[in-house]
């Protein structure tokens, strides 16, 4: 795995703003020797007075530029931090989501 890729993972893993529990597993892509399957996910639990809700968002990215091919491997760099920024929407929209169930569910107790 490139350098600067690699580093790319580890920076997202432990960022300082980070709001649930980070975790980055690699596997070898079995298709393309020297590529890598790569699964990110992210999860946090979410209390309401007394109720709570686990928020779990995983997903997968596939490397194609890690070897010595053709391709340049700012790809892969530029695909994985744009990959970052949607895994952060759907994060977000989960934990919102689940946030304001909590709520409506707290709401009609009373």
């Amino acid at each position: 795995m490139k350098k600067e890729f690699k580093q790319r993972l580890i920076d997202w893993k432990y960022d300082v703003n980070r709001r649930g529990q980070r975790g980055v597993f690699l596997s070898n892509n079995p298709a393309k020797e020297g590529e890598y399957l790569i699964k990110i996910s992210e999860s946090i639990t979410i209390s309401v007075e007394g109720k709570r809700k686990e928020v779990v968002v995983s997903k997968r990215f596939q490397t194609f530029a890690q070897t010595d091919n053709d391709l340049p491997p700012q790809g892969d760099i530029f695909r994985l931090m744009r990959f970052f920024c949607l895994f952060a929407n759907d994060f977000d929209k989960n934990c919102k989501d689940t946030f304001d169930e909590l709520l409506k569910d707290n709401n009609n107790i009373q």
